[in-house]
């Protein structure tokens, strides 16, 4: 799924409550996290729709504290999947296609981020290898999608929403969030799909000031 993974947001968020707040009156506390994402999701086809079956997601990163202490992280994880007990998903269908292009339609929702959200994003992609026919003949095709700017821009209001309401220093105003996505490509056949995200994030979160008793 083409999402910031949610453990890396927690460990964001317990970095957070972690932070000391020992630093000298009238200045800015901030906090700066800058990753880079590479994902991997494979998605197998069953009536009608391809599900969700693996993932991997390799995240390295680096966290500048509020006291100036830089941390490196580096997360490797393959076990956030959608858990069905819980009625999440995570799918994608094929909209359209035709001898340029495909428009897939991903669909999903997570109970775990304490907004039970649930997305229905379309990407367009261009064909890069392979043709109409050749998915048809039960060949495997390679699409890039063309435009993720407007899908990093809601991911970047989502990562935010989910701080702002973990947190309750983080000041939703001068806060930011900023995502880039420099490849998405999908391996598409009749019996799955083989998803490649590769994303950037460049966060600074501001902390009001604590108020003292």
């Amino acid at each position: 799924m083409k999402k910031i993974n949610l453990q890396s947001f927690a460990f964001l968020l317990l970095l957070f409550v972690s932070c000391s707040s020992d630093i000298e009156k009238g200045i800015t506390e901030e906090v700066n996290w800058v990753a880079n994402i590479d994902q991997n999701n494979e998605y197998s086809f069953e009536n009608g729709v391809y599900l969700q079956t693996k993932m991997h997601d390799n995240t390295t990163s680096k966290i500048t504290n509020v006291d100036g202490t830089v941390e490196n992280k580096n997360s490797i994880d393959s076990t956030d999947l959608p858990d069905e007990d819980l009625g999440e998903y995570n799918n994608f269908q094929i909209l359209e296609m035709n001898d340029k292009q495909v428009v897939l339609v991903n669909s999903s929702y997570s109970a775990d981020d304490g907004y039970n959200t649930k997305t229905n994003w379309k990407f367009t992609c261009e064909i890069t290898s392979g043709s109409l026919a050749a998915y048809n003949a039960g060949e495997t095709i390679e699409v890039k999608s063309i435009n993720d700017q407007e899908y990093d821009k809601a991911s970047e209001a989502y990562g935010k929403a989910i701080v702002v309401k973990s947190i309750e220093r983080a000041d939703p105003y001068q806060s930011t969030f900023k995502i880039n996505t420099s490849n998405h490509v999908f391996l598409i056949n009749k019996r799955d799909i083989k998803e490649t995200v590769n994303s950037s994030l460049d966060a600074v979160i501001k902390l009001l000031k604590e108020v003292k008793e």
